[in-house]
């Protein structure tokens, strides 16, 4: 056989002390299970959080931006630095905002990116009766610097 691009497995030249867990946990906040419940869009595996918490959310959007929130720096601790984790932080963004389009292409979505200290994601479905969770008039400076940025 010749050679050419497939001669040379991919296998070969990977490192072959990936950390497994690392990689599963990855990509299972990075690409997660959503689910429709309650004319919500949950994070599959934060659903629990949701019917703990039901009673004290004002409207939808409260309570998909609660429970469809992770703090990037929490998920991973003592492992990256404060940038790593934004850079992590505004890659799980985008991946979310792929993977909720390609799961609900019929919504619309707002999808958080957050910085100011830590930096967390979150998301909620849009919805025309009721306010975004976060309005860009109180945040324009954030906005501006990058430490807030919003994804649709």
């Amino acid at each position: 056989m010749g050679g050419g691009l497939g001669a040379t497995s991919l296998g070969s030249n990977l490192n072959t002390n990936i950390d497994i867990k690392l990689a599963k946990k990855l990509l299972e906040i990075s690409w997660p299970d959503f689910i429709e419940v309650d004319d919500l869009i949950l994070i599959k595996k934060f659903v629990k959080n949701y019917f703990r918490n039901k009673h004290s959310f004002t409207d939808k959007i409260s309570a998909e931006a609660f429970v469809n929130h992770i703090h990037i720096l929490d998920l991973f601790p003592n492992k990256y630095s404060k940038n790593k984790s934004c850079e992590i932080g505004l890659i799980f963004c985008q991946m979310w905002r792929n993977k909720l389009h390609s799961d609900f292409p019929n919504y619309g979505f707002r999808i958080y990116y957050e910085a100011i200290d830590s930096p967390i994601i979150r998301f909620h479905k849009i919805r025309v009766e009721e306010s975004n969770w976060l309005n860009e008039n109180d945040y324009t400076k954030e906005i501006k610097n990058g430490t807030i940025k919003i994804f649709t």
